[in-house]
């Protein structure tokens, strides 16, 4: 590879490489033909940080593993979440009938407490 593209190279990703990293990026990419070179460009990066904030924010609807490009994990997530959320709503719905129709026996008078 050029030295011009390699340093090119090192300039754009010196944020997302770690620093323990970045010496034997320089030797990979420096051995690396221009095929290498551009998929290397063709890989879109994502933020750390709002994968952070996506998982804590909304990580129980999957939107972190969409985010990551990870859509199976996230559609499990997803009907994972909606399955949840529904049964937790069934739940305090039958508690609410029930609770109403105690109430009314015991309105009625038929039982007693």
């Amino acid at each position: 590879m050029s030295p011009e593209k390699l340093n090119a190279c090192m300039i754009s990703f010196s944020s997302q490489i770690p620093a323990a990293k970045t010496m034997y990026f320089y030797k990979y990419m420096e051995n690396a033909d221009d095929a290498e070179f551009y998929k290397l460009y063709s890989v879109p990066l994502k933020s750390t940080m709002m994968s952070v904030l996506f998982s804590i924010f909304f990580g129980s609807l999957g939107v972190d593993r969409f985010y990551l490009g990870d859509n199976g994990l996230g559609l499990g997530k997803l009907i994972g979440s909606i399955v949840a959320y529904l049964t937790f709503i069934f739940w305090i719905v039958i508690a609410w009938v029930s609770m109403l129709y105690v109430s009314a026996i015991i309105l009625m008078g038929v039982a007693k407490i």
